[in-house]
């Protein structure tokens, strides 16, 4: 059969297949309609084959894209179909290049000229991505900006030589806002992270993720549903030759000034904090008690040894020992070269060991840091404490206030109100920990 015409009365294609990044899903095929009559002019109703062909060039040119399709419905003259449909049309065949759509009926020769594609209907509606050079690119369903290479499991990649890689904002405001979400919803035994950050740079710090907050600047909350272990934020350093710190702490500025804090109950075994290893404080400790735990000695598999700590008001040291009296019942009690030093205001206790000693007696007090003991028999055991009143520098510009006045803030509070059988309500930190509970529930329900 001769056609006696063919025209393009509708070709829409989308330039820029990138649907998955706009509102609306736009269509990776061709709306193709066309009109054929018979030489007469007289409109047909049939069904033809045709070959739809896509060149770079109006004449000759190289082939990007070919189908047949067998069973082209025409009703009174006019046809429509989708390129695309049985042949899908890789996304590479339009990287911005002008492309020409070549038309041909049954076993008649291909229609000239050929038809260049142009964008409308969708194709506008992506008007906004450009394609240029390497600056947008995709390939097998991933975007790439700024390369053409995009990363093996993303889905999106951006890359950029300056400042920013990306940047977001967002002004509404409301306990839902987030600026950016990221959520895992997969499923299985694996580690997964909604956010992975890394930062190696060659010199200088680097950090895995920067935050800036008007209240909390890095908030991490988990909703145990188990009985493993939890954790809302973890710190870890693995490596290295200087100091390294899984957690750093700074503050400086405010009426209370804590580097960390941490709290802690409603379970069966309460730590705000937990070491395993040393522990290091350069200022002042200040506790409601101190004990020391052990494994205790007699049974180590079944019990636990404490003792307490202690404790005098005006920063004591404490010194003894045991010694034996020389032929004349003296003898000279050699202290540690720093003694006096860090010491000042000395007591003294004797105690006679094995017999009495009545007239045990300090009969030279410390200088050069020894003291005499006399008055015992020759070969008498003695026993002897000292005790010494630090007086070195960071005690005499740290020394302790026995008893200090509640600031305005504090009182009519307690550190621990509970042993006065009053309400969680009178605890010094209840405030900041009932606004702190209220903001995570308050998260935990939206």
């Amino acid at each position: 059969m001769k056609s006696a015409g063919i025209f393009l009365l509708l070709g829409a294609f989308m330039i820029l297949s990138f649907s998955s990044l706009v509102y609306a899903d736009v269509p990776q095929m061709i709306n193709y309609q066309g009109k054929i009559t018979k030489p007469s002019g007289a409109l047909i109703d049939t069904t033809v084959e045709m070959i739809f062909t896509i060149y770079d060039a109006a004449t000759d040119g190289g082939v990007f894209w070919a189908d047949t399709q067998s069973a082209v419905v025409v009703e009174k003259g006019v046809l429509s179909t989708l390129l695309g449909s049985t042949n899908p049309i890789p996304d590479s065949v339009f990287d911005g290049s002008v492309r020409y759509l070549g038309v041909k009926v049954g076993s008649d020769p291909e229609m000239t000229p050929r038809k260049e594609i142009v964008s409308v209907a969708y194709a506008r509606t992506d008007g906004d991505w450009t394609i240029s050079g390497n600056d947008l690119h995709r390939l097998d369903g991933k975007v790439a900006i700024g390369t053409t290479t995009p990363a093996t499991y993303s889905k999106l990649h951006v890359q950029h030589d300056n400042r920013y890689a990306g940047w977001f904002t967002s002004n509404h405001l409301s306990n839902l806002t987030h600026v950016i979400h990221s959520e895992f919803t997969g499923s299985g035994t694996s580690d997964a992270k909604a956010v992975f950050g890394k930062c190696v740079p060659a010199d200088g710090y680097g950090y895995g993720g920067y935050f800036e907050g008007g209240t909390v600047g890095v908030n991490g909350v988990v909703y145990p549903t188990g009985s493993a272990s939890y954790m809302g934020v973890l710190g870890s350093v693995d490596g290295g030759s200087g100091y390294n710190y899984g957690i750093y702490g700074i503050v400086n500025s405010g009426y209370s000034r804590i580097g960390v804090f941490g709290g802690a109950s409603g379970g069966v075994i309460n730590y705000a904090g937990y070491f395993m290893g040393n522990v290091g404080v350069t200022g002042t400790l200040s506790k409601g008690g101190g004990s020391f735990k052990i494994d205790h000695p007699l049974d180590p598999e079944n019990k636990y040894l404490f003792h307490s700590f202690v404790e005098s008001p005006d920063m004591m040291n404490v010194y003894n020992g045991n010694i034996v009296l020389d032929a004349r019942g003296e003898v000279t009690v050699q202290l540690p070269a720093y003694f006096e030093a860090l010491n000042r205001d000395f007591r003294y206790q004797l105690t006679a060991i094995g017999a009495p000693g009545p007239n045990l007696y300090i009969s030279q007090e410390i200088s050069g840091n020894s003291f005499k003991i006399a008055g015992g028999e020759p070969g008498m055991k003695v026993s002897w404490q000292v005790t010494g009143i630090r007086h070195d520098k960071f005690a005499e510009a740290n020394r302790i206030q026995v008893e200090v006045d509640k600031p305005a803030e504090e009182q009519g509070k307690y550190l621990h109100p509970e042993t006065y059988n009053l309400a969680e309500e009178y605890d010094i930190h209840y405030e900041q920990q009932k606004q702190m509970k209220e903001r995570l529930e308050k998260e935990r329900m939206e």
